[in-house]
């Protein structure tokens, strides 16, 4: 089932609340067990979709990993757009600029991140990528202050996640997870506590 909530309709999963100069919105997106997995360009496609990506746009892609949803970010941003991939392992870093390197594509730029800090530019970004990274944030507040940071005024971030219903090792998530996963309501309360407005969530 899909939910989605426009302006104007005053659904209580519309906040609106200026921070600053701007409001600072983002959008929840969960999927039962390991769905988020499949299909990576359909995927890409239907997120641009929901979060009126387009060419031209500088995205970010928070804990990029091996690079695949990167590489579709690409595509959707084309040679006049630019994507930020942030990662904090070394390895997984040498094998992003390789991956760039690879597919030549211009547009990619690498770059290191850590628990407290995403390693990107204030004001930076049109559109904030975190897919089945948020459940490891060891401290999401930092880490929110800071991605709300890059935004540019009118900025989105896309938080993507699955859901605690799994049998997932939890050997390698922060002590504040229980489980391997992230329900989406404690993604929904986290981050509106850090002043953010929730203008979608889409299951």
């Amino acid at each position: 089932m899909v939910k989605e909530v426009q302006s104007g309709l005053g659904d209580d999963e519309l906040i609106r609340r200026s921070i600053a100069v701007w409001a600072l919105a983002f959008l929840c997106l969960t999927a039962c067990g390991l769905a988020l997995f499949d299909s990576k360009a359909e995927t890409v496609d239907r997120l641009a979709e929901i979060a009126g990506l387009k060419e031209g746009m500088v995205m970010a892609d928070v804990g990029a990993g091996d690079g695949d949803w990167t590489v579709e970010l690409a595509r959707i941003a084309g040679r006049s757009g630019r994507i930020l991939a942030t990662e904090v392992d070394d390895d997984k870093l040498s094998d992003l600029r390789r991956l760039a390197k690879n597919f030549e594509l211009g547009n990619i730029e690498v770059m290191k991140g850590d628990q407290q800090r995403t390693g990107l530019q204030s004001g930076c970004c049109d559109f904030i990528h975190i897919r089945n990274v948020y459940h490891h944030f060891e401290n999401p507040p930092a880490m929110l202050a800071d991605l709300g940071r890059a935004l540019k005024p009118g900025g989105l971030i896309g938080i993507i996640d699955f859901d605690t219903d799994n049998h997932l090792s939890t050997s390698n998530v922060p002590d504040i997870r229980k489980n391997h996963g992230v329900e989406a309501g404690t993604v929904v309360e986290e981050v509106k506590a850090q002043g953010f407005e929730l203008v979608r969530r889409v299951n």
